[in-house]
């Protein structure tokens, strides 16, 4: 058999109360040559049994005999794609109908470009207290450089493409960036994409394609105690690497104080309005 057009990789761990939702969101997207990739990270629920019985014919599931770390998980589970397109989806996340084709067009369209982002939603697991969809890309751009994108998250002090669930990557690109190690647990969707974006161009597709779940049970929600410090890590050791003076790595500093407070303060709302 070959390989699959897309793969769409879920990184689990006690996700059994969503996991089920998120699989048939990939399923609702009408690509039929799509691989489903799980990586169960141990989990002590009923996570495994229910992505098994999901009944997609290409739902694959890893069991991982000890559990990894969250960032272990997302490299393994990213090696263990086949995909010409990778996907990296958190299992309480979920795709809206008819995005994944079209991420898939605009890449195929645009060989010098890698990665291809969208817009999102934050809402809480249960469906209530959405914020508006983020900005990713400048307004207005379809295609940026992978050098300036860049170097714009790290003036801007934020993530300009998304989470894993608004972006899709070449599979060849995203599994080397995977090899080579994704960094601190906060910072991996970040990480990740300045890996990525040495490698080419990245175009920005304005509409909605998914939503973020935000819940005081997720692992986003109990890292956010040290998202100001791997940030800000993370941020000076690429400005660094792409010769940015002392100026620009004290505003990223600055800026991305100031997103990571703002970000938080929004996630708190839309939780506290999702899980009372």
């Amino acid at each position: 058999m070959g390989a699959p057009l897309v793969s769409v990789c879920i990184p689990a761990y006690n996700a059994a109360s969503t996991i089920e939702r998120t699989i048939a969101s990939v399923v609702a997207q009408g690509v039929s040559d799509v691989e489903i990739v799980v990586s169960d990270n141990a989990s002590v629920d009923d996570t495994v049994a229910i992505a098994e019985r999901s009944g997609h014919p290409f739902v694959r599931v890893i069991r991982q005999p000890r559990n990894l770390g969250m960032v272990r998980n997302y490299e393994a589970v990213l090696a263990a794609s086949r995909g010409t397109y990778v996907k990296l989806l958190c299992a309480d996340d979920t795709l809206y109908p008819g995005g994944l084709a079209r991420e898939v067009a605009a890449l195929s369209a645009a060989p010098a470009s890698v990665v291809v982002a969208v817009a999102r939603r934050d809402v809480s697991v249960a469906g209530r207290g959405r914020l508006p969809r983020a900005p990713i890309l400048r307004r207005g751009d379809r295609l940026e450089t992978g050098p300036a994108l860049q170097r714009r998250i790290i003036t801007t002090g934020r993530n300009l493409l998304g989470e894993g669930q608004a972006v899709l990557v070449r599979g060849d690109v995203i599994r080397s960036a995977a090899a080579r190690g994704l960094g601190d647990p906060y910072v991996v969707d970040l990480s990740l994409w300045f890996h990525v974006l040495t490698a080419g161009d990245a175009i920005h597709l304005p509409s909605v394609h998914g939503s973020f779940s935000v819940s005081r049970t997720s692992q986003s929600w109990h890292l956010r105690r040290v998202q100001t410090r791997q940030t800000r890590a993370l941020f000076g050791q690429e400005a660094m690497r792409l010769g940015l003076g002392r100026s620009a790595r004290l505003k990223s500093n600055l800026r991305s104080w100031w997103y990571v407070a703002a970000r938080r303060a929004l996630l708190t709302i839309a939780s506290r309005r999702g899980d009372s």
